[in-house]
């Protein structure tokens, strides 16, 4: 390992010890401490409040002063030789259980009176810590999933909000731009004519653009007209022709040749060239 790799790590548990989370956690235990001291277990009724208070606030603080440092070391520093990490929480867990087993005789003498040696007291104390361990391992490993899982939900939204962030505006901008071309034709209408464009009809030169107000006669070329339309909603359907999708209200049939019927009551007719296209609208 790197003398660079050792100075991340270094400071990634710095980090750890000063962050909020680690601050917010040593006040939880001074509340936890005080609960647990006005409940009084393991026979302690017939001692002062102060003194339970106390002893309960020290040992939970300092519990957590231990295991979480411990924890998130091994965690940390071990990530490269153990891969499964609810190893490596518990060998964290195991030595905070330790070194807890060494610490709480010396708290325990400090407000009582035992009779009891010291190692036998480590003796004990390692019993009940291992299990402390083993909770805190399981606790730790849930709240480290909870937050993978949250992690990966928060993610998986902001992928599928950005997505759905680019995909309006590649709306918008295919809007304005077929807005901007639709209205470059309908410039070439008179005021009173202009309204939903129905189709295009080539006569020579000129085209005829039908809205749903009226038909207008300008000079302009019909292939010119079929560029400003590339991202309209509709189709060519003779080479004289172009076709709104949505004025289209029935089909019909002169003979062999195929008809589309418009809101206008226009027929446009479909040729050979364009009769796949305009069978893939699936009309009746």
């Amino acid at each position: 390992m790197t003398n660079r790799e050792i100075h991340n790590k270094n400071q990634l548990l710095l980090s750890q010890l000063k962050s909020r989370r680690f601050v917010s956690g040593l006040a939880s235990m001074v509340i936890a401490g005080l609960i647990i001291g006005l409940l009084a277990p393991f026979g302690m009724v017939n001692i002062p409040v102060i003194v339970a208070l106390s002893f309960w606030v020290v040992i939970c603080v300092v519990g957590y002063a231990v295991y979480s440092p411990l924890i998130n070391a091994c965690d940390i520093l071990l990530g490269e030789k153990i891969s499964a990490r609810w190893l490596r929480v518990s060998l964290g867990a195991f030595s905070a259980s330790l070194l807890m087993s060494l610490i709480i005789p010396v708290v325990s003498n400090a407000f009582f009176d035992i009779n009891t040696d010291y190692w036998s007291q480590v003796g004990a104390a390692f019993f009940q810590t291992a299990i402390i361990g083993g909770v805190i391992s399981a606790i730790s490993l849930m709240a480290q999933l909870i937050s993978q899982q949250q992690a990966q939900l928060q993610q998986s939204q902001h992928e599928l909000a950005e997505q759905a962030q680019a995909a309006e505006q590649a709306k918008q901008q295919t809007d304005e731009l077929t807005g901007k071309q639709l209205t470059q034709l309908m410039e070439k209408v008179p005021l009173d004519k202009r309204g939903q464009l129905l189709c295009l009809e080539m006569d020579d030169h000129y085209l005829n653009i039908h809205t749903d107000k009226g038909t207008h006669m300008t000079l302009m070329r019909f292939k010119d007209a079929l560029a400003l339309l590339d991202d309209y909603e509709g189709l060519q359907t003779h080479r004289s022709w172009w076709v709104a999708t949505n004025a289209i209200v029935g089909v019909e049939k002169d003979g062999r040749k195929t008809l589309l019927r418009l809101s206008n009551d226009l027929l446009a007719p479909v040729s050979r060239t364009f009769q796949a296209k305009v069978n893939q609208l699936h009309l009746n």
